[in-house]
Formats: C-alpha cells, sequence, structure tokens
C-alpha cells in the first residue's frame, strides 16, 4: 500500500513540475518589467506584516547627509551613543544640598510617625 501511495506521489509532483516549467513563456526582462510596476504601485509586501512600504516622495537622502543628521542628533542630545531616540534627561535641581537636607528635616518633624529611608 505504501509503495502504490509513493508512486501515485511521484506522478503527480512529476506531472506538477512538467505544467510550471511549460507555463513559463516570459522572458526575464518582461518579468523585472511587471515586478518595477508592482513596486511603483505599492503592491508588493515586505516586512513581517506584509504590509507594503509607503515611502514618502520626493528625492532620497545621500548617505553624507543622513550621517549629518545623525551627528547633528548626537549633538542635540536627541539620540544618544546606545541608538536611543529618547534619551533620559537628567533633572536639573536650583536647590544646594543644605536646602535640601533642610526641607527633609521640617518633613521629619510634621511626619514623625513614617519611616523615612536617608
Amino acid at each position: 500500500m505504501k509503495t502504490v501511495i509513493s508512486a501515485v506521489m511521484v506522478a503527480v509532483a512529476m506531472s506538477a513540475g512538467i505544467t510550471v516549467a511549460q507555463a513559463a513563456t516570459e522572458t526575464r526582462a518582461q518579468v523585472v518589467q511587471q515586478l518595477h510596476q508592482a513596486e511603483s504601485q505599492g503592491l508588493i509586501s515586505e516586512g513581517e506584516l506584509g504590509y507594503p512600504v509607503q515611502r514618502a516622495p520626493g528625492p532620497e537622502e545621500t548617505h553624507a547627509q543622513v550621517q549629518a543628521q545623525l551627528q547633528a542628533a548626537f549633538k542635540d542630545g536627541e539620540v544618544n551613543e546606545f541608538g536611543m531616540d529618547n534619551p533620559p534627561h537628567m533633572a536639573v535641581s536650583t536647590k544646594t544640598r543644605s536646602q535640601v537636607e533642610l526641607a527633609l528635616q521640617q518633613y521629619e518633624a510634621t511626619h514623625q510617625n513614617q519611616f523615612i529611608e536617608h
């Protein structure tokens, strides 16, 4: 029984291959032209989700322009060396250490029942 099933599967696979080989009547140039046409219409899907990529209209930027923009972003603090586009900003305090300690002492005096860790 296994032999019969195997023989049928081989025969079907071979006949499918023959039909596919005969169906290819287009030239490479025609296929490339169709590909470019489909790409220009946004019909070619890319990425994991299979959606067409939406490209912005207009001229593309050169490598030098992109590098200059990246260096400007580093300089302005928009991007850090780890590639984060939202790097954490350090809070700048206007109080001195003694002012902060005094505020802590005042808080401790008014909130004696609460545990405050130093």
